[in-house]
């Protein structure tokens, strides 16, 4: 990458309170601010939620606009979440004209291991762990028909969810080559035998989950748009 000079102080506060550095083109996805400490002053992690992937959303077009060609680096730390919001974020950096890199670090478990397959690159850093699963459905809802039609956009969502990895596993790893049918049944007998299906960092990336492992200090960006990955993924979405 091309040098730029080193954030000053400002600009360090700037990260610090709207978790996108311009200097460096990086963006830090976690617990948002307005999340960070409860009112009894006791630290929480509130997850995936609209906060977070409004913040995310406005970071990757404020850095477009800068230049839309310049890589980003996505810090990602969040234990997983709402589905709609890390949808939200999942189509923000699909559709970012830049080449985006997701580094993953404390978890990739959830909602958070969605979010990162949309990116041109993937980095998981160890010792974090990659989980999946079939998520959680809470409803407060009427009885009768609105109970149904929720439990019908669940199944529609876990579909999706299925959908979009077997689209990153038909590219690399163990499975590639399977239809997706053959994929879903795949990860559909893991998750019914362990709920929470688990890979380490190195694991992750031998199953095709993630495309590399930190190794060093330095992490090496996609330097441009992974275009066989989008417009595969592109096609997922498209038939959401």
């Amino acid at each position: 990458m091309p040098s730029h000079k080193k954030p000053d102080l400002e600009e360090l506060d700037h990260w610090h309170a709207n978790r996108v550095l311009p200097s460096t083109f990086e963006v830090y996805v976690g617990t948002d601010p307005a999340y960070e400490m409860a009112e009894a002053g006791e630290a929480v992690e509130a997850g995936v939620e609209h906060f977070m992937a409004d913040r995310l959303e406005r970071n990757l077009a404020y850095l477009a606009r800068l230049d839309p060609k310049r890589p980003v680096l996505v810090h990602l730390a969040s234990a997983g979440g709402d589905w709609y919001a890390g949808m939200q974020m999942f189509s923000a950096l699909l559709y970012a004209p830049n080449p985006i890199t997701v580094l993953g670090s404390r978890h990739c478990r959830s909602m958070t291991s969605l979010i990162p397959l949309a990116a041109d690159k993937f980095i998981m850093r160890p010792p974090t762990q990659y989980m999946i699963h079939h998520g959680m459905l809470a409803l407060e809802v009427l009885a009768g028909e609105q109970f149904d039609t929720e439990v019908e956009e669940a199944a529609k969502f876990r579909k999706q969810m299925l959908d979009i990895y077997a689209c990153r596993l038909q590219e690399r790893g163990p499975l590639a080559g399977r239809t997706v049918e053959e994929i879903h049944k795949d990860l559909n007998v893991r998750m019914r035998n362990k709920v929470d299906v688990y890979w380490s960092t190195p694991a992750a990336q031998r199953f095709g989950w993630c495309d590399e492992v930190q190794a060093s200090t330095e992490v090496v960006r996609a330097k441009v748009p992974n275009q066989a990955r989008r417009e595969a993924l592109w096609r997922v979405m498209a038939a959401l």
